[in-house]
């Protein structure tokens, strides 16, 4: 700085320095520096000046990512000396883990996961196979009952169940059920899909004694098979033992019983007989006409 004086009398000058410190301070997220929105402040403040900084706890970045403030959201300072200030700030990311029912994560039994978690956290989510309301309906997993993750970005999971229900399903003959020739029958059956029962209606013994498919008792309610007058008129025109098939659609636990009675063969037989071959003689006498 130049100043020039002119002199006209005797004179005594004194030359006044004020001391300033340099100031900066230094932040990834915008922080309020004596009323400056900033990254990075620098400057010489005055000895004595007072510094103010105000910072957000929180930093949103809208993406599920946010930065958290480790130091204090506000400081004063008086400048004595230069100062450096660098904001500390950890990264965290939105994790949301959702389920039907409770599973646990982070040691947290839940069914609605939500949290901010630290960069390079260790995320570990536990789950059971099956979940059961009763002993007939019951939900299975499709995930994997154990996940471990390292936390690196915003995350949302949702735990995929599939609803099943158990049928039994119980006959003193051996029937087909789904493809497989059993008595007895127990199985869990995902929701909305259908257990086929396929069976010959008729069992002919060497003692000339038959057991008759009479019914299929669906949940308490019976679907009546065909008389067996009907099933062996049926037999005599195909040339084979009928096969009938029942379709269940599992919307709940099912259980059934398939029901036989114990008929004599020959008796039934020939009145089946009897009764086809009163009919083609009648087919025959209407075509004569």
């Amino acid at each position: 700085t130049l100043m020039s004086i002119r002199v006209n009398e005797p004179m005594n000058t004194t030359i006044a320095w004020i001391r300033q410190f340099n100031v900066t301070a230094l932040s990834i997220a915008p922080i309020l520096v004596n009323g400056v929105n900033t990254t990075r402040y620098s400057n010489w403040l005055n000895e004595s000046t007072e510094l103010i900084i105000r910072a957000p706890e929180y930093y949103y970045f809208n993406n599920g990512t946010r930065l958290m403030l480790l130091n204090s959201t506000e400081a004063s300072l008086v400048v004595h000396e230069p100062i450096t200030l660098t904001m500390v700030w950890v990264r965290q990311f939105n994790i949301t883990i959702l389920s039907l029912v409770p599973i646990n994560v982070n040691g947290i039994n839940t069914t609605r996961y939500v949290n901010w978690l630290n960069k390079s956290t260790k995320l570990t989510i536990i789950m059971p196979k099956y979940y059961y309301f009763n002993n007939s309906t019951r939900l299975m997993l499709l995930n994997l009952t154990a996940l471990a993750l390292i936390v690196n970005k915003p995350l949302t999971l949702n735990a995929s169940w599939v609803r099943q229900y158990l049928v039994s399903i119980r006959s003193p003959i051996v029937i087909t059920v789904n493809g497989t020739r059993t008595m007895n029958y127990t199985a869990w059956v995902n929701a909305s899909n259908a257990v086929v029962l396929s069976m010959v209606s008729i069992h002919v013994y060497r003692n000339l004694m038959m057991k008759v498919l009479t019914a299929v008792i669906i949940n308490g309610v019976s679907e009546r098979a065909p008389n067996i007058f009907s099933l062996l008129i049926m037999g005599i025109r195909e040339g084979k033992v009928p096969e009938l098939t029942y379709s269940i659609m599992v919307n709940k636990p099912i259980d059934v019983t398939v029901t036989w009675s114990n008929e004599p063969y020959i008796y039934y037989l020939l009145i089946a007989l009897v009764t086809v071959l009163t009919l083609l003689g009648l087919k025959h006498r209407r075509t004569k006409r």
